[in-house]
């Protein structure tokens, strides 16, 4: 074995920074916004500066490794150059145009997913066969691994290294030292570390017919090969009891199905490298049958989908799913023709799907939107609401009304602002009534008191003439007592075993009064001093929810 020198190691991060300049400068970016605007809240700015430094350093790497592939280096600049441009543009329009609900986040995903599969697509566009994407795909993940490992063992070293500091010195550098140093050591220094281990151009074209090393491949052939025989038979056997007993699949199924398919998918990506070799039958076998016996049972799958669909309604993660299950039958019917002579084709079909449900005009996010919104709209109109936005009033007078359909309006609306947001409901309801609206199946209540202190870190005093208390109760929706102004509910608690009730009156004007306040307001009611974190109450329901601290 040859002996690692300095000059070695030296040489390595020169080539390294000359290969990937651009990368380690976006890394740099990346580690330093991470570290900015940790403490500060959330913002355009922020996003921004997290999500296009990061994203940047990956898109600058697969670039420079299509570069290394291309002949024309002068038209493979200017094609780079405005590839960064659309980026920018992209990721400028998204932080600052954009409100960040699901169908943001949605193309957010999709377009970083695409990014990252195309690190290990680009350079072999050019290839016959996927055994050199094999071998370089398999490269990277080890040394992915590596690099966060190395990673992870000097960010403990240096945290050791800091407690001991504080522990026999007394001294702390500075108060966010642990966090800064698990950002450089993660974002910097791990994807540093990998992009010292991409092979060169050279190397990177590495056509040997290798495969896994043996553990692995032993996990392959005694862990999941098993397990996948297992989902089979208990997925058939299901088959069968639903065709005797002559009923729908229920829509769990679903969900096994996709395990069985994520099984396969790695089962036959992993030994793909034996179809090239001699021997190896039982592989050949497996890659041959196993997607024959996957097919008939992505039915169960469809069944299973449109079950949901119709006793549920239609939701973005529904029409995904059902996405899904179609790139399942592409699948199979692809291994079976082409016998999986070609694997490149499972991510990249994957890939251009993902994109062309989630970026753009026809994303299932959006059409979701579009058609649960008017289906709302419509609904309340049906019902005759009194007047369209509505106010807390004209939503509890409507929701006295006796109408079958109001409890799937009420989940839908509940569906839409959750996922959406408030402002995307601006014609149906103003911000205040969305926030209060709850979804349970057997009530259609509105909050009429809602307080939430979140981020109230100050210490409670402890009031004067009061000695016991009751800590981090919690009060969970039970009916309660309305009398006029007032609200009365009993307190349950125990003290050395014994069980204790300890009954509170509260205003409900004053209750109103402390709703908007910053922070925690101490209640004082005849015979305790309560501190509510949060507090949740309808009149319709009589429903109380409350989480705080009891003195008495």
């Amino acid at each position: 074995m040859k002996k690692l020198t300095l000059e070695q190691i030296s040489d390595s991060f020169i080539l390294s920074c000359k290969r990937f300049p651009i990368s380690i400068f976006f890394l740099l970016w990346f580690t330093v916004s991470l570290i900015y605007f940790a403490l500060g809240k959330s913002s355009d700015a922020q996003f921004f500066n997290i999500f296009y430094s990061g994203s940047a350093a990956l898109l600058t790497c697969v670039l420079r490794l299509w570069e290394e592939e291309f002949d024309d280096l002068k038209r493979c600049r200017i094609i780079q150059g405005a590839i960064h441009l659309c980026w920018l543009a992209v990721v400028v329009y998204i932080s600052f145009y954009c409100d960040m609900n699901q169908t943001v986040w949605n193309c957010v995903f999709a377009l970083s997913f695409t990014i990252a599969i195309a690190f290990f697509i680009v350079p072999f566009f050019k290839e016959n066969d996927d055994i050199s994407l094999w071998n370089f795909t398999f490269h990277a993940f080890l040394t992915f691994v590596l690099s966060f490992i190395v990673a992870q063992i000097l960010m403990c070293g240096v945290l050791l290294l800091l407690i001991s500091f504080r522990e026999l010195f007394g001294l702390v550098l500075w108060g966010e030292a642990y966090y800064d140093v698990a950002v450089v050591c993660n974002a910097f220094i791990a994807p540093f570390l990998f992009l010292q281990l991409i092979p060169k151009h050279d190397k990177i074209h590495n056509g040997s017919v290798k495969g896994l090393p043996k553990f692995m491949y032993g996990i392959i052939h005694y862990l999941f090969i098993p397990l996948t025989a297992a989902y089979l038979i208990t997925l058939y056997v299901y088959a069968a009891k639903i065709i005797f007993q002559w009923e729908l699949p229920e829509g769990w199924v679903s969900w096994l199905v996709t395990g069985l398919m994520t099984l396969m998918t790695i089962i036959i990506i992993a030994v793909y490298p034996s179809l090239f070799g001699e021997g190896h039958d039982v592989d050949k076998k497996i890659v041959k049958w196993l997607p024959m016996f996957v097919l008939p049972l992505l039915l169960l799958m469809s069944i299973g989908i449109l079950r949901r669909i119709s006793d549920y309604g239609i939701t973005a993660n529904r029409l995904y799913i059902s996405l899904f299950n179609l790139w399942c039958y592409g699948v199979c019917i692809w291994l079976i023709v082409r016998k999986a002579t070609r694997i490149v084709w499972i991510p990249i079909s994957f890939t251009v799907l993902l994109l062309l449900s989630s970026v753009g005009p026809q994303n299932f996010s959006s059409l979701v939107f579009s058609s649960l919104k008017s289906d709302v709209i419509k609904g309340l109109k049906v019902t005759k609401v009194a007047k369209l936005p509505m106010d807390i009033a004209t939503y509890k007078k409507w929701s006295k009304h006796d109408d079958a359909s109001m409890n799937d309006i009420i989940s839908n609306l509940y569906y839409l602002k959750n996922q959406y947001g408030n402002k995307e409901l601006a014609d149906i309801a103003d911000s205040l009534t969305l926030e209060r609206i709850n979804y349970f199946s057997e009530d259609k209540s509105i909050c009429d008191i809602e307080i939430n202190y979140l981020c109230d870190d100050n210490a409670l005093m402890i009031p004067d003439g009061y000695k016991h208390v009751i800590p981090n109760y919690s009060y969970t929706e039970n009916k309660v007592k309305v009398d006029g102004d007032k609200i009365t509910f009993i307190v349950e608690y125990e003290v050395n075993g014994k069980k204790m009730k300890l009954p509170i009156e509260v205003s409900i004007k004053k209750m109103k009064s402390i709703e908007n306040s910053k922070y925690i307001v101490p209640v004082k009611c005849s015979n305790a001093v309560l501190y509510f974190s949060s507090f949740t109450f309808s009149e319709n329901s009589k429903k109380l929810y409350f989480y705080g601290t009891i003195f008495y």
